[in-house]
């Protein structure tokens, strides 16, 4: 017999063996749709299947209505479309490095743990409607050109997308539900961005939303938000509210404005710190109780701000154990940390770090610190074949001038040279090569860790 929920979802299962019949019933039950408590799975069994179905549905897979007792980590495949509308996550669901030619919604599925889709092509829109997502929603470097649209769904502990190019719109739409951290975030370059709209309502202010390096042609806000708003290096041009209720700090960092309307029947904090507004003629901010700043902050301010964004960041990321990314935002908190210590810090602390990044990239690049190595292993081979020439024809006075060389290179020769100030240099050098290849070994270790 067939599995009993074939029929409702279009009995996409009536190839899958039957796993567990009820005993008061007597229905059947497959692998997929049989409760979890029926049934074992893997993710090796899981991902057989999908090849299975990518091989003989054209790309089309449709798992609709299943328990996953495993989770779910596809890699490298290529989907017209997946549908997994009401299925349910007792582990994590991963898709990296995937390619989705229609449309992928996700409707009405409910996740245990973290819910993540890094390095993936979309050719169409991204939707998630009615979804509980425990442990929040990590995307990252994805390709996606079209809509992202999240509608009545429960995101956990919240959202935090990495934009690595344009695209058309994003859209929060949710009510009655407790507003988790949704962070959207460009890196070194400002993507664009059609449209983002937040229609909340939002109860929880331990939360935070942040926007970070985007052009935007219309951001906008309705309804309730209670957890502070973190806006910053975003050229926007137009910004609106309808009737927002917001009772936490609504802040944005060197941003610029086309236009900007707030309509809010309560604001509890709004700054703009180095905003720029090229048409205040049409600029208008209409509250009854409103603390509207504007102000310019120090730059020690600034590079302080924002080190700590790129902590909270990276700390967001290594939760989510998206390692790659919390070596991205370790470099640049790091990075911005250098440029606080060089306003306010000593003059030692911002030279340790200002070579650390020289170096190494801050323990992150193998290339960088294994180039610096080699410089420091061939500069005194260098050195004491130029301070000889012309070269002498004599092979064994050419192994001795290079012998010379060596003796600055650890472990390479045991003869002190004679001399203080050569004998000073020898221990320098020797101790610099040291501490080069010391940086190397922790490049290679974050390297492999990630």
């Amino acid at each position: 017999m067939a599995c009993c929920k074939g029929e409702e979802y279009g009995n996409w299962c009536e190839d899958v063996n039957i796993v567990w019949t009820d005993p008061e019933t007597g229905e059947e039950y497959c692998l997929f749709h049989a409760p979890a408590e029926h049934k074992w799975m893997n993710e090796h069994i899981i991902e057989r299947y999908v090849d299975y179905k990518i091989k003989t549905q054209d790309g089309c897979v449709n798992l609709e209505g299943s328990i996953f007792t495993a989770s779910l980590k596809l890699k490298e495949k290529i989907f017209k479309t997946i549908q997994l509308s009401y299925s349910t996550f007792h582990g994590s669901v991963a898709f990296s490095n995937c390619q989705f030619s229609e449309n992928l919604i996700f409707n009405k599925i409910s996740t245990s743990l973290g819910f993540k889709i890094l390095n993936c092509t979309f050719s169409n829109s991204l939707y998630f409607t009615n979804c509980t997502l425990a442990l929040g929603t990590l995307l990252g470097y994805n390709d996606l050109t079209q809509d992202i649209e999240f509608i009545d769904s429960d995101l956990g502990t919240g959202v935090l997308a990495y934009i690595e190019q344009d695209f058309k719109n994003l859209t929060f739409a949710m009510e009655d539900f407790s507003f988790p951290t949704i962070s959207i975030i460009s890196k070194e370059i400002k993507y664009h961005v059609e449209s983002i709209y937040f229609i909340l309502d939002s109860p929880n202010k331990d939360a935070e939303l942040t926007l970070s390096n985007l052009a935007i042609d219309q951001l906008s806000f309705a309804y309730s938000i209670n957890a502070p708003i973190h806006i910053q290096g975003c050229d926007i041009n137009s910004l609106d509210t309808l009737e927002i209720y917001i009772d936490a700090p609504a802040l944005f960092d060197a941003c610029s404005f086309n236009h900007l309307s707030f309509t809010a029947y309560h604001l509890k904090r709004l700054e703009f710190i180095n905003c720029s507004f090229p048409q205040k003629q049409k600029r208008s901010v209409i509250s009854d109780s409103t603390a509207l700043n504007l102000r310019t902050i120090t730059k020690k301010e600034k590079f302080k701000e924002r080190e700590d964004l790129y902590r909270r960041l990276k700390k967001r990321a290594q939760d989510d154990e998206a390692r790659l990314l919390a070596s991205d935002w370790h470099y640049w908190e790091k990075y911005f940390c250098e440029k606080k210590l060089f306003t306010e810090g000593t003059a030692i602390e911002w030279l340790i770090l200002r070579l650390y990044r020289l170096l190494s990239d801050y323990g992150e690049s193998v290339g960088k610190a294994s180039c610096w190595l080699l410089i420091f292993i061939l500069t005194p081979l260098l050195f004491s074949y130029l301070s000889q020439l012309p070269l002498p024809a004599s092979g064994i006075e050419v192994a001795s001038i290079a012998k010379q060389g060596l003796d600055y290179i650890p472990l390479a020769t045991r003869t002190p040279v004679s001399g203080s100030w050569p004998r000073f240099l020898q221990l320098f050098w020797q101790a610099l090569i040291t501490f080069q290849a010391t940086l190397l070994g922790f490049a290679l270790r974050n390297r492999y860790r990630r």
